[in-house]
């Protein structure tokens, strides 16, 4: 084919020179059209010609190609491969193509590169002529089918800037210069470089600052300031006149000369020279900052603020944040703090605390001294005896630690060690007061352990034996008519279980003490002696072991005796000239023994003698069994069970006590405690087997009760206290009197 040459010729614009480059880009995009169809050609937009989904297919009026460069499957009015119109009629035969758009029907285009007829463009389509624009124009600014040319300022065709419908011409909106229609004015009221949304280019809106003017006369400056009224044009303001800073005069017709100086001397009155400007100022009010006195209008510079006065004395300050008064004003610096750092804290507790005091802010202030009240040191004496007197310090606010009245108080137990001290350690009883023990470096209360033992060696003297919580055994005695001193003995009682009640008895020749032992737990330990010498605790018994407690009775004369004890069942031996002979077992036990200890006795009669045991049984019953000595083979009798006094249970373990001769007769008593109270039961004739009903003898119990009958047929019965402290209650059949024996 040979080239043939084309001319376009593109409509002056009056738009921007932007327009005429994108015009040049359309420019190319049509040599590239030409050169493909190497014929002559109407230039389309790429776009819109035809495409894998078919578009507006393109007009040619060259030779066909293979398929042209229509649609390769044909869109609104495409043409298929063969490059022939498939679309609505036209005068020119489809197989003919056409050569020009005289030879295509209405509402299409030749297409010169494939002679082709297409429909015109839509309104929005990419246009190079009017021609080709089924409806309007083609725009020269946008260069698209639109309803007007749309050439004016700050408007287009293309919706992506108007924000409007693409082939309606549509004002850009305020603010949008999509185009570059608008330029900034170097104006301050001029043009912003935007369009106003109504083709037009926007002005600076009223009320934007612009340049005003100044004049000057005397020493008096007028100020106009101006602003823009929204149309372009600088609108003066009202003018504002004032003296000249410093009270200088006007350096020319518009402003003032500067107020340079270099001392206060060189300002008029009420005026003072800045040196850090060199200009004169007006003199300050109070509560204005200041550096020098010279600034402020009364002569006081104080804390740097102008001040009533010199403000110099001790905790005072013209500032709020030290008074809590308005600065300016002299007062005294709030109590309890000290801003400035002017008072000291003296060593004395009642003394300078380091703070200042508050004296109403009049100015007056002063160093305080510790708040009245404030605890200071108190007095302390201790005597001998462990008896203390404190008194206790307060000061009074001036300076001075005030005493209370003395307070009379203990060592708790201590020695003192010196006058003004208590002892808090001790290595032996002696750092400790009467009625308490050393024990393992701590004085504590003195009490007895476990229960007491009561016996009597010649029926008038009462003799109670206790372990004390010091591990030791102590005696007191009653000589039938008063208590002597708690007296202790030598023995070591570190071999005894802690467990054990003690138990005694004596005749004029012996007193025995018995208890199982810790080493081995639960052995049988006895000691005997006379008056407080004792021998040594020693064992029998061995190798048994018994639950905690052992019992014994003395034989009227000489060292023979009986002992007892529980090892699930009762054991009970008769010891004489140092034969053992055992007793048990019974053989008329009725129930089966208790966890608590047994406690026996012998009483002498006419034609032999009787054993007896009392103890507890696992039914609750105190079960009293007796065995007769006489011609015939000792035997045991069935036992007597006495049922606890109504609505109690019994506790501890049971004693047993008996008339042996002595009073004329064979009274036997039994006490136990129930409820923490202290019964007794009685009866004339063991053999009777009729006791007494429980009488409630004693108070307080806190141990297993222990018995003995005096010649008078009285009878003593001692048990603990919870404070440890011995109670002897001692009376007969309804008159019974208690004595608290207290501690070692």
């Amino acid at each position: 084919m040979t080239p043939r040459s084309v001319t376009i010729s593109l409509r002056p614009s009056d738009r921007s020179l932007h327009r005429a480059r994108r015009g040049l880009e359309l420019i190319l995009t049509l040599a590239a059209v030409m050169t493909l169809g190497c014929g002559s050609a109407t230039l389309v937009k790429p776009s819109d010609g035809g495409s894998d989904r078919g578009g507006t297919g393109g007009v040619g009026t060259g030779t066909a190609g293979a398929g042209g460069q229509g649609g390769a499957v044909g869109g609104n009015g495409g043409h298929t491969s063969s490059g022939v119109d498939a679309g609505a009629d036209h005068t020119q035969h489809p197989d003919a193509g056409c050569n020009g758009d005289a030879g295509c029907g209405a509402g299409f285009l030749c297409d010169g590169t494939t002679q082709t007829c297409k429909p015109k463009l839509s309104p929005g389509a990419t246009c190079l002529s009017t021609t080709q624009c089924a409806a309007g124009v083609c725009s020269s600014a946008d260069h698209v089918c639109c309803d007007s040319d749309c050439a004016g300022i700050c408007e287009s065709c293309v919706a992506s800037k108007s924000g409007g419908t693409d082939g309606v011409c549509t004002a850009l909106p305020s603010g949008n210069n999509a185009d570059n229609d608008c330029a900034p004015s170097s104006a301050t009221c001029g043009t912003n470089g935007f369009c106003d949304g109504k083709r037009a280019c926007a002005l600076a809106a009223s009320g934007v600052p612009c340049t005003g003017s100044s004049s000057c006369s005397g020493s008096q400056l007028t100020v106009t300031p101006a602003s823009c009224n929204g149309a372009g044009t600088c609108t003066p303001g009202t003018a504002t006149a004032a003296a000249c800073p410093g009270g200088v005069a006007c350096m020319n017709a518009t402003s003032c000369l500067p107020a340079a100086c270099t001392s206060t001397a060189n300002c008029a009155s009420g005026s003072f020279c800045d040196l850090t400007t060199n200009t004169c100022s007006p003199t300050r009010a109070l509560g204005a900052t200041c550096t020098s006195n010279g600034q402020c209008a009364g002569g006081f510079c104080a804390d740097g603020v102008c001040c009533t006065n010199a403000c110099s004395g001790t905790c005072e300050a013209c500032v709020m944040t030290k008074t809590g008064v308005a600065n300016g004003h002299c007062a005294a610096v709030t109590a309890g703090t000290d801003p400035d750092s002017e008072c000291s804290q003296d060593t004395a507790t009642c003394g300078h605390s380091g703070l200042c005091d508050h004296n109403g802010g009049n100015g007056l202030g002063a160093c305080a001294f510790t708040a009245m009240a404030t605890s200071c040191a108190g007095t302390f004496a201790c005597s001998g005896s462990g008896i203390t007197a404190t008194t206790t310090g307060s000061c009074d606010g001036s300076g001075t630690c005030k005493q209370s009245g003395s307070v009379a108080g203990t060592c708790a137990g201590y020695a003192c060690t010196s006058t003004t001290a208590c002892g808090n350690t001790c290595s032996a009883t002696s750092g400790c007061v009467a009625g308490y023990t050393c024990s393992g470096g701590t004085c504590m209360a003195s009490a007895f352990a476990t229960g007491p033992c009561v016996t009597t060696p010649d029926f008038t003297t009462a003799v109670v034996f206790g372990r004390g919580n010091d591990v030791k055994i102590h005696q007191r005695s009653n000589n039938g008519t008063s208590w002597g001193a708690w007296v202790t003995l030598s023995l070591d009682a570190t071999v005894l279980d802690t467990r054990s009640d003690l138990d005694c008895s004596a005749n004029s020749d012996v007193t025995h003490l018995t208890a199982t032992g810790a080493n081995p737990l639960g052995a049988f330990m006895h000691s005997t002696g006379s008056g407080t010498a004792f021998n040594a605790f020693f064992r029998e018994l061995a190798p048994e072991t018994f639950s905690p407690g052992a019992s014994v009775k003395a034989y009227p004369q000489g060292n023979n005796y009986v002992i007892g004890a529980l090892d699930v069942n009762a054991v009970y031996y008769d010891v004489y000239n140092g034969t053992y002979t055992q007793v048990t077992p019974i053989t008329t036990r009725a129930n089966t023994f208790g966890t608590a200890t047994i406690d026996i006795s012998q009483q002498a009669g006419g034609g032999g003698s009787a054993r007896l045991v009392a103890a507890f049984d696992s039914t609750g019953l105190l079960d009293i069994y007796t065995n007769y000595i006489s011609s015939a083979p000792a035997s045991w009798v069935a036992p007597v069970a006495l049922a606890p006094p109504s609505g109690t249970t019994y506790g501890f373990s049971p004693t047993i006590c008996v008339d042996t001769g002595e009073m004329g007769g064979s009274l036997v008593h039994v006490e136990a405690v129930a409820g923490g109270q202290v019964y007794d039961s009685w009866t004339s004739d063991v053999n009777s087997n009729a006791f007494s009903a429980w009488a409630r003898i004693g108070t307080q119990a806190a141990s297993a009760p222990d018995c003995t009958m005096m010649g008078d047929g009285s009878v003593h019965v001692v048990v603990l206290n919870s404070a440890g402290h011995i109670l002897d209650i001692h009376g007969s059949l309804g008159n019974w009197a208690t004595t608290d024996l207290g501690t070692f």
